[in-house]
């Protein structure tokens, strides 16, 4: 019986600029305390306001409400507080309780940036970067990115990096990018090692960048835990080694490297064959919407391999890939079609 077959892309991944959000993960609060910060912010208290429309955004001691969230927002805004002004632009930005607007947006980030807000800052120079909601301004960019990382801001200090080591940016500078990478600490451990690892703005040093994404990966980075991966397969700073490469990349693996250990299990290379490890991370992966792994999966019920054959299951799971474009869900599909 044929494998399913599928290109193995193990890729180096850098992390994306970010927006400054509210932590991900806040305090939990006891219904008393919810009570209190309701209380202000019915009255009137510009701070509960952002508060109590964090605790919707968050579903935080409140289930989640978007809508909710962004009508305490807008009210803490409105008096003028930076933080609420800054949370009701990343509503606007990413569409969520209102319909998206980045015009508004960058109104409300210029608004908190204005006050010295960081995030705000941050948030209005990754604006001018991107040119969403106002004219594409590099200077602009630097300008506003630079006031939220000079206030010790780590995200906004590994934006400017990545800002720095931009292509497109006519001020590129690696050396500058290298250096904000270093002041933005664990934000920019990531990043900082694929500057290693090209040579761009350091000399170039497999070890080194090894290390990087390995501390970062520890601190469960998904794009630093793929890099650790790719290291081990390819060699490169590291003695080559699949198994090595298989644990480093499985504390918490993103769709992509599931898809890619399902592979090796699958094919038995660097680790014993085994086609319900494959399943089961093609399944994970797919779950996610991965296309790649829909495809593969598609291909195991298919194929009856290490499950019982079910061409309608292989058809469903066709079709998800086949729904985002994918070109090879796309032919099997055709070929199902014509059989």
């Amino acid at each position: 019986m044929k494998r399913a077959t599928s290109i193995l892309t193990l890729t180096l991944c850098l992390a994306v600029p970010a927006f400054a959000q509210a932590p991900a993960t806040p305090p939990q609060v006891s219904d008393k305390q919810l009570q209190e910060i309701r209380v202000r912010a019915e009255r009137g208290d510009a701070n509960a306001q952002n508060d109590l429309g964090e605790m919707y955004e968050k579903g935080r001691g409140l289930a989640r409400d978007d809508a909710a969230a962004v009508s305490w927002f807008r009210k803490s805004a409105e008096q003028g507080n930076a933080v609420g002004q800054k949370n009701l632009g990343n509503m606007y930005s990413s569409g969520s309780g209102v319909a998206k607007d980045e015009a508004a947006a960058v109104d409300w980030y210029r608004k908190s940036a204005d006050q010295g807000n960081a995030a705000g800052q941050n948030n209005l120079g990754l604006a001018y970067w991107k040119g969403e909601g106002v004219a594409q301004d590099y200077a602009q960019a630097a300008s506003w990115l630079r006031r939220a990382a000079d206030q010790g801001n780590a995200r906004s200090q590994a934006n400017l990096a990545q800002f720095y080591a931009d292509d497109r940016n006519p001020a590129k500078d690696d050396a500058e990018a290298v250096r904000w990478y270093r002041k933005a600490g664990d934000e920019g451990l990531n990043n900082l090692g694929n500057m290693y690892l090209e040579g761009r703005g350091v000399a170039q040093d497999d070890q080194v960048a090894v290390a990087l994404f390995r501390k970062a990966a520890d601190q469960g980075v998904p794009v630093a835990q793929n890099n650790v991966g790719t290291m081990y397969e390819a060699g490169r700073g590291v003695a080559r080694d699949w198994r090595k490469q298989l644990v480093g990349t499985a504390k918490r693996p993103p769709r992509e490297t599931q898809n890619n250990l399902a592979m090796l299990y699958l094919n038995g290379v660097g680790i014993v064959q085994d086609n319900a490890q494959a399943f089961a991370l093609f399944s994970k992966a797919a779950e996610q919407g991965y296309a790649k792994a829909q495809v593969n999966l598609g291909l195991m019920y298919a194929q009856g391999q290490g499950v019982p054959q079910d061409l309608a299951k292989a058809v469903s799971w066709y079709r998800k890939a086949a729904a985002q474009g994918d070109a090879d869900a796309q032919a099997k599909l055709r070929a199902l079609e014509e059989a």
